[in-house]
């Protein structure tokens, strides 16, 4: 019979602690902390509680990105308000690393696009057609040409294109 707390998941997508397989690691196997790593007790206390909210591991999942982004805009006030401790300074920084490479990953800049396929990943995320772009374009054929590459766009178009998505207007310009 299987244990189900081995099935167990947080809201981060990884296992809870309690359910994880014994590793044959204990705690009294790792080496000292080195000195001026945390301020104090206290310093030392905020980080174990952050780790325990989110471990500092890869993004996974959607859910594990948004409990990580919600840490990150606690943080990020607590920083702001200048209350935040070393560790919790650390933490964010690392935190931010991996939020950043999971959104490269997921989701793709404008400016790592041409912009025509800037423009088709716009249409993905909107389920857009090339007729729904008429008015930007003035006509279907003129989308279609430019999704192609057989046109660029003009000035007026840019103009269109970046209000009706709100972007910068830089995002189709090659």
């Amino acid at each position: 019979m299987k244990n189900r707390k081995t099935d167990q998941k947080n809201k981060t997508g990884y296992p809870r602690a309690s359910a994880m397989k014994d590793t044959g690691v204990r705690e009294s196997d790792s080496p000292p902390i080195p000195a001026g790593v945390f301020a104090d007790s206290n310093d030392a206390s905020r980080y174990a509680l952050l780790i325990k909210k989110y471990p500092l591991l890869p993004i996974k999942s959607e859910d594990s990105y948004d409990c990580a982004l919600q840490i990150l805009e606690a943080l990020g006030d607590k920083i702001n308000s200048s209350n935040a401790t070393p560790s919790e300074l650390g933490y964010f920084e690392v935190l931010a690393s991996l939020i950043e490479n999971f959104e490269e990953k997921h989701y793709p800049s404008a400016r790592s696009m041409q912009p025509n396929e800037f423009l088709r990943y716009l249409m993905d995320m909107n389920d857009l057609k090339q007729e729904d772009l008429i008015e930007e374009f003035g006509s279907q054929s003129r989308v279609s040409e430019f999704l192609n590459n057989k046109r660029d766009l003009t000035l007026k178009q840019i103009k269109n294109l970046s209000e009706r998505f709100r972007v910068t207007p830089s995002a189709f310009m090659p």
